[in-house]
């Protein structure tokens, strides 16, 4: 009908409502899928949050087919003059602020932290190296609050 909105019950994955196909729910660190079988594998403000983040590079390393890349876009660590502010805005500010929009202030002192203590861009490099990649890369954006991490297979 026109005009009308098509509302998934709370327990539906989020690409339903986008019609998307072939939707399958999976463990990151236990893809359901045959070893080689993708060209490509992204991730986006997920690894950081992974019980076991080496384990999760291994397995998208398992299942890219040999010159397969894994794209891993995630907040990082800023350039180094900007990091001192960029952490105390992040650990005193930003749950403050977040308390007008969300009743969910711990999430955002959670994400402050995890973005703290996850590896730096060169630390994260060599955990790609180390997970069976054959070549890591990066980009830093917004002067490295966010990186785009590339591992070729």
């Amino acid at each position: 009908m026109r005009g009308r909105r098509r509302f998934l019950p709370p327990h539906a994955p989020a690409g339903q409502s986008k019609k998307a196909a072939n939707l399958l729910v999976g463990d990151g660190l236990h893809l359901p899928f045959p070893t080689a079988s993708f060209d490509a594998v992204t991730i986006s403000w997920g690894l950081r949050n992974f019980a076991d983040r080496l384990a999760g590079l291994r397995e998208m390393h398992r299942v890219l087919r040999p010159g397969g890349r894994a794209y891993v876009l995630e907040f990082s660590h800023p350039v180094a003059w900007l990091a001192p502010l960029y952490f105390w805005h992040m650990r005193n500010l930003m749950p403050k602020y977040a308390q007008f929009i969300t009743p969910e202030r711990g999430a955002y002192e959670y994400l402050g932290e995890s973005i703290r203590t996850f590896p730096a861009q060169p630390k994260l490099a060599a955990m790609m190296l180390e997970a069976g990649f054959s070549a890591s890369r990066w980009t830093n954006l917004t002067l490295g609050i966010v990186a785009l991490h590339v591992a070729e297979v």
